[in-house]
């Protein structure tokens, strides 16, 4: 089931990506269409707009804004949401090809090894180690090393290793978990940003009678508010979900390892003692 989980969860992500990206394009058309409008409309023209027939407001419906315009609305907050949004979908993608246990302990390895350590040829199984450079390889190779040193230290030498390896790969996931904590309070800062500036429209162009407020300089904050709140709780909802996933992946993947270690450590110790 995980591994159909994982074969799937690439394309599904990819969807989801394009999905958000039209979604935010459509809650975001009506709001710079009025704010671009708004920006070469006097009063009076803005008064008769609502009176347009429906065929002229049908057409102007069917203007989409492009991404860059969505952007350039949302400001440099958006532009930086929509890099994280990219490094989300690539770092879902790397730790659905990375975070296998075919690439961290591969199974051709493993028998090599136990057949090498099962004739207590330990200079070999310590150059075979360095030629595979995976997890489990450089814990079999920390316990070969330690060998020198008594078989009672080899225990504690694995058992070292292994929660350098475990650390390693919380630390590869932990990207996942940055970008579901700081994604939302951009969203957060670009929503401050957008009030500021409908405010301070208000406060210094917009006028102090109700008949005088611009409504472009009520539009403009506002879009940047809504775009980026949007953007922000979108990339932190995608990056919290997939970092929950890779979670539950690299917690099988490090009690596997813990045990794959635990077995190796006990045929070096047995054949460092029937070395000594």
């Amino acid at each position: 089931m995980t591994a159909a989980i994982r074969r799937y969860l690439t394309p599904v992500t990819v969807v989801l990506g394009v999905f958000i990206v039209v979604m935010v394009l459509g809650q975001t058309q009506l709001i710079t269409k009025n704010a671009r409008a708004a920006e070469t409309s006097t009063p009076s023209q803005v008064a008769s707009a609502a009176s347009q027939p429906a065929a002229a407001a049908k057409e102007d419906r069917a203007q989409q804004p492009t991404l860059w315009q969505v952007l350039k609305t949302g400001g440099v907050v958006m532009l930086i949401l929509f890099i994280f949004s990219i490094i989300t979908i690539a770092l879902i993608v790397y730790y659905s090809l990375a975070l296998t246990s075919a690439n961290l302990m591969p199974e051709g390895f493993i028998n090599r090894i136990e057949d090498i350590l099962g004739k207590h040829r330990f200079d070999e199984a310590s150059m075979f180690c360095r030629q595979n450079q995976n997890p489990l390889a450089r814990i079999i190779e920390t316990g070969i090393g330690a060998v020198p040193r008594g078989h009672e230290v080899i225990q504690e030498s694995v058992n070292g290793e292994g929660a350098r390896q475990a650390s390693s790969l919380w630390q590869k996931i932990s990207y996942l978990n940055d970008i579901a904590i700081i994604a939302p309070m951009l969203g957060l800062l670009g929503t401050v940003i957008g009030m500021l500036d409908s405010f301070l429209a208000i406060t210094y162009r917009g006028g102090t009678t109700v008949g005088s407020v611009n409504p472009a300089a009520l539009a403009s904050g506002v879009a940047t508010a809504l775009i980026t709140t949007v953007a922000g709780l979108i990339v932190g909802i995608i990056a919290t979900i997939a970092y929950s996933y890779f979670r539950g992946v690299v917690q099988r993947i490090v009690i596997t390892m813990e045990a794959r270690s635990a077995q190796f450590a006990d045929v070096i110790e047995q054949g460092a003692r029937k070395q000594s």
